[in-house]
């Protein structure tokens, strides 16, 4: 079966981290079971997942969502991680350039296939005025995790999300 991948991408504090793991947690909310996870950093969020379910057509899915790809230990931690663990499915953050994006394109480039599917979602960064930056911000974070659920509930993801 051929490995479907979404990508998370942007510069440092745009968002990834977070919409990742917002991820995980619908799918968790939705009914997918955390078979493993484990802290990747300092942060909160900078998690590694495998989860398994059902997708919509009642299929059972391995998913492996990484919250961090900020620096080369938690790639590399990463990338031991998918060696460990069945996987259909890759979520993960990923920067929008330099040696740490690279190096995920790497660890990624293991588990493409010829018929995989792949996709990026680009995260940038809101500049708004102060008096406007809670609502650009409620806006932006609204839109994106609009975007993620769509794409990952259609093919050739499928999830209940």
């Amino acid at each position: 079966m051929a490995i479907s991948i979404l990508l998370i991408g942007g510069s440092s504090n745009t968002g990834k981290s977070t919409t990742a793991e917002y991820i995980a947690q619908e799918l968790i909310k939705n009914g997918y079971n955390t078979i493993k996870s484990q802290s990747t950093g300092n942060i909160s969020v900078d998690r590694l997942y495998q989860l398994r379910g059902n997708d919509n057509s009642g299929r059972q899915v391995d998913i492996v969502i990484n919250t961090a790809a900020d620096n080369i230990p938690t790639i590399n931690n990463f990338d031991s991680f998918l060696k460990q663990v069945p996987c259909d499915i890759i979520i993960t953050a990923i920067r929008s350039f330099g040696k740490e994006r690279a190096d995920i394109q790497k660890v990624i480039q293991k588990y493409r296939v010829k018929n995989g599917f792949e996709i990026e979602i680009p995260l940038a960064k809101i500049n708004q005025k102060a008096s406007n930056k809670n609502v650009a911000m409620k806006w932006y974070s609204n839109c994106v995790e609009t975007l993620a659920k769509n794409i990952l509930s259609v093919a050739p993801f499928n999830l209940r999300i």
